[in-house]
């Protein structure tokens, strides 16, 4: 006997090692496994689960069932009725003729209402609710919090990770790592931090774009769009969210866009001047204000390009405005 059953099909991806937690979870709403395919880090899961049954399946498994002459007669029915029901009908016409009742003016209050109530459940009935909106510290709380954590692996990362996993996120972000994936040498694992890069001090969760391409999956925007990003550069992220693992304390994230930006700059403090004396005598002509003098702004080349046009190129550590952007070899002299 023909199998008629009909499957619709799904497929997920799980880290190496929770496969069965996967697998249970889609087992509980009826899908089983058909295909595993094992990855480097991840496994790929393909579901199958029967189509729910409708009438018009429901009555088509039962035409097939039928011999076919069966099938004849069945498929001759409806137009033999709709011929009865012509039939009929245009000899109840012929008799009546002309001396039907005119319709009175109740029934077509009546015959309205029906149309009326039709029209105000279409007018209630709810719209398609639109996109799903970016999520940022401006306007989600959870976000906020989670910038501003000082442990990566607070309790606040799983949380919220489980609760926008697939939401996508805007932040300000540096790249305070990188490192190269499974021995690939265009291809890296690349360490993301909120807030902007330093040496010292460091926020939020430990997130992760895994096994990119600088150029091709960074998807890199703006007017000063750069050749590459590095170790150190500062960036306006947006990303979807992905897994967590709490092991590692690693939330992975999918890259959308990344900006280029400069670092906030930082407030100068100020410095209070000490009080001057009053004297009871003819007031003294005011001292005339000298301005303080000022440090001088540090050199700072956002890449090779801007290092050469200022004639600066090759940049030598000491030198101002070197940098370990300008430097991947690390030699010590960028911008060969």
């Amino acid at each position: 006997m023909v199998d008629d059953t009909q499957y619709e099909y799904t497929s997920v991806q799980a880290l190496r090692g929770t496969e069965a937690k996967a697998i249970a979870k889609w087992g509980r709403n009826g899908w089983e496994v058909q295909r595993r395919d094992p990855g480097v880090l991840r496994t790929e899961l393909t579901f199958r689960r029967v189509k729910p049954k409708t009438l018009g399946g429901t009555l088509l498994a039962a035409f097939r069932t039928l011999n076919p002459k069966m099938q004849l007669l069945a498929a001759a029915a409806p137009v033999l009725l709709l011929v009865a029901v012509i039939t009929i009908g245009a000899i109840a016409e012929g008799r009546g003729g002309a001396s039907e009742p005119a319709a009175s003016a109740s029934d077509a209050e009546v015959s309205a209402e029906p149309a009326h109530a039709a029209a105000a459940t279409s007018s209630a009935a709810p719209t398609t609710p639109a996109a799903e909106e970016i999520l940022t510290v401006a306007n989600n709380a959870d976000l906020a919090a989670l910038l501003a954590i000082t442990q990566p692996g607070a309790p606040t990362v799983g949380e919220f990770a489980a609760k926008y996993r697939g939401r996508t996120i805007e932040f300000d972000g540096n790249i305070a790592f990188m490192n190269g994936h499974g021995g690939y040498s265009t291809r890296y694992d690349l360490l993301i931090l909120a807030g902007d890069f330093s040496t010292t001090t460091s926020a939020g969760p430990n997130f992760q774009f895994r096994d990119v391409n600088l150029t091709s999956d960074l998807k890199l925007v703006g007017p000063n769009v750069p050749d590459t990003v590095g170790k150190g550069d500062n960036l306006r992220i947006v990303a979807r969210v992905g897994d967590y693992n709490s092991t590692q304390e690693l939330l992975v994230l999918e890259p959308v866009s990344l900006a280029s930006r400069e670092a906030a700059p930082v407030a100068p403090q100020a410095v209070a001047e000490p009080p001057q004396a009053v004297t009871r005598a003819a007031p003294a002509a005011p001292e005339p204000v000298v301005a303080a003098p000022q440090a001088p702004a540090s050199t700072y080349y956002k890449n090779c390009d801007a290092a050469r046009a200022a004639g600066a190129a090759p940049v030598r550590a000491g030198d101002p405005g070197y940098g370990k952007h300008l430097d991947r070899e690390g030699d010590g002299v960028g911008c060969e």
